[in-house]
Order: structure tokens, then C-alpha cells, then sequence
């Protein structure tokens, strides 16, 4: 058993390094979701009522991301019927997810809009 042979054999995480890893994980996810809100609302969340936001650069995201959706789903497609790798149509999937996500953020941006208050609560929690 010479190091060629030891230099060949798969890393493997034991439990409490999966675990450091799923924690690392979650917290960037919470990091970024923080950044984005940070972005697309400010620092400071206000009393109130903000209307919808269309305005032509953001009808020309939600076009594009349309169009990119689109075009993953179909490449998608076309990779399941041809049988390409599990890797590759894994990653299409996700990125038509992640795709899918930043269409509803816009759309919800442009037609929607958002509420915010501060109301008391009396729900019996003492905190």
C-alpha cells in the first residue's frame, strides 16, 4: 500500500462535519436573503403601504427572465429525452428554480407591492 493507492480513496465527512457544513449552509442562505431585502426594500422597514414599482427596467427583467426560464426548461427537456448526465439536468433544475425565484421577485416588485405594521399583539405571550 504505497501513497498512490491512499491518495486514490474517497473524502468522506463524518456527522459533525455534515453538521458545520448544513449550518454554514443555512446561515449564508439567511446572509443573502438579508442582502437582497436590504436591496430591494432599505435598511429600515416603514409604516405603510408602497405601491407596486412597474417601471421599464424591471418589465424588461421580468421579459428576459421569462425568456431565460423558458429556454432552461426547454434545454431540460430535450436533456431528459436524450439521457444526458444526472449532474448536468441536476444543475438545469436548479438553475430553473433559481430562475423561477428571481421571476416571482420581480413580478411580485412590479404588481403587487407591500404592507408593513406594527400592531400590538395580545395573543397571551408575555413576550
Amino acid at each position: 500500500m504505497g501513497g498512490a493507492e491512499a491518495a486514490q480513496q474517497p473524502f468522506h465527512l463524518n456527522e459533525l462535519q455534515i453538521g458545520v457544513v448544513a449550518w454554514a449552509f443555512t446561515l449564508v442562505i439567511f446572509g443573502v436573503m438579508g442582502l437582497i431585502s436590504v436591496v430591494s426594500e432599505g435598511r429600515e422597514l416603514r409604516i405603510g403601504r408602497v405601491a407596486p414599482r412597474l417601471t421599464n427596467l424591471l418589465s424588461w427583467a421580468i421579459l428576459v427572465v421569462a425568456v431565460l426560464l423558458f429556454a432552461i426548461a426547454v434545454t431540460l427537456g430535450v436533456g431528459i429525452a436524450f439521457g444526458w448526465s444526472t449532474a448536468l439536468i441536476g444543475l438545469l433544475a436548479a438553475a430553473g428554480c433559481f430562475i423561477l425565484a428571481m421571476l416571482l421577485l420581480f413580478y411580485k416588485e412590479a404588481f403587487i407591492g407591500d404592507e408593513a405594521s406594527f400592531d400590538r399583539r395580545d395573543d397571551g405571550v408575555p413576550w
